[in-house]
C-alpha cells in the first residue's frame, strides 16, 4: 500500500493497438484487482510503439491522484464500513496514514 504524501499517477492504456489482458494481481483492494492489467508486447520494437502512442496523447491518458482525494476516498469507503478499508486501518503493520484515519 502507498502513503499518499504525493500525488499518484496512473496511465489509461486503453486504445493502444497491444493486447491488454486482465490480470488479477495480488493488490489488497477490490477496486484496484478489478483494473489491473497487463500489456502484451512481443518485443523491444512493440514496447518502442507502445511508449510512442503513449507519449503522443500522455495528457488526455493522465489520471492525477492527489492525497487529499485518496483521504477523502479512503474516508467515504470507511463511512459506509467497507470491510477492505476497515481491514487496512486496523492492520497490525498499517502506515501512519491509515492509523491516523483509525481515530476519525
Amino acid at each position: 500500500m502507498f502513503d499518499p504524501d504525493r500525488t499518484t499517477l496512473g496511465v489509461d492504456v486503453s486504445g493502444t493497438p497491444n493486447t491488454i489482458r486482465e490480470v488479477a494481481g495480488n493488490p489488497a483492494f477490490a477496486f484496484i484487482r478489478a483494473r489491473h492489467r497487463e500489456v502484451v508486447l512481443q518485443d523491444a520494437d512493440a514496447l518502442r510503439g507502445f511508449i510512442r502512442e503513449l507519449v503522443s496523447n500522455l495528457p488526455e491518458r493522465r489520471h492525477l491522484v492527489g492525497k487529499a482525494d485518496t483521504l477523502a476516498y479512503a474516508n467515504a469507503r470507511l463511512a459506509v464500513s467497507d470491510e477492505e478499508w476497515q481491514a487496512a486501518v486496523g492492520a497490525e503493520g498499517a502506515t501512519s496514514w491509515l492509523k491516523k484515519l483509525r481515530k476519525k
